[in-house]
């Protein structure tokens, strides 16, 4: 049942990088730190798409995966006490 697991994670990362070759071959990419929703034509295959380096909201989210790192180590204590 395992050898399962281990054909859908190859399906998976061969999707995924299939898909990121795809789009970097037919999308043009601006790098940028500012967003402006006006600059990006989601609709148009032939837009320039802007990709954020940097951006304010970084924090917030470097605070919820800090939390979610964190409470990966704490995961088997709380399960090996868990009753069922």
């Amino acid at each position: 049942m395992g050898s399962f697991g281990a054909i859908f994670v190859t399906m998976l990362l061969i999707f995924i990088i299939s898909i990121g070759i795809i789009s970097l071959t037919n999308t043009n990419y601006q790098f940028g730190s500012d967003y402006d929703n006006n600059q990006t034509k989601w609709d148009d295959p032939e837009a320039v798409r802007t990709i954020i380096l940097f951006n304010t909201n970084f924090s917030p989210l470097a605070g919820i995966l800090g939390y979610g790192y964190y409470l990966h180590t704490c995961a088997p204590v709380f399960t090996r006490t868990a009753k069922s």
